[in-house]
């Protein structure tokens, strides 16, 4: 999903350069969510078929075009991911400290 994120992000600021915190608009997701089906028609891949890995394509085009709208500066991927790297680098302090603490 941060794959396809990202390409909205960048199909939207390469349309509008120079603009200052573009918001990623429809034409953008639309151009992404038809890259999707078209690579799923080449791979002869059922667009309803749910992946383990990435979930189905008609999922990810859903997500792709509920993008629009938003701050290509903060897309809710990029801060969820944010996120939970705050975590992991928390988890790890604290077990650094107990680890030091016990050692």
């Amino acid at each position: 999903m941060q794959a396809d994120a990202f390409a909205v992000s960048y199909l939207t600021q390469r349309e509008r350069p120079g603009e200052t915190s573009p918001r990623v608009d429809s034409v953008a997701a639309a151009t992404m969510s038809n890259a999707l089906l078209q690579v799923a028609g080449l791979n002869n891949l059922d667009p309803r078929r749910h992946n383990f890995r990435h979930g189905s394509i008609n999922w990810r085009r859903g997500k792709v075009e509920s993008l629009v709208g938003h701050s290509v500066e903060s897309l809710p991927i990029d801060i969820r991911v944010r996120r939970l790297n705050a975590l992991m680098l928390a988890l790890f302090l604290i077990f650094l400290g107990l680890s030091a603490w016990a050692g």
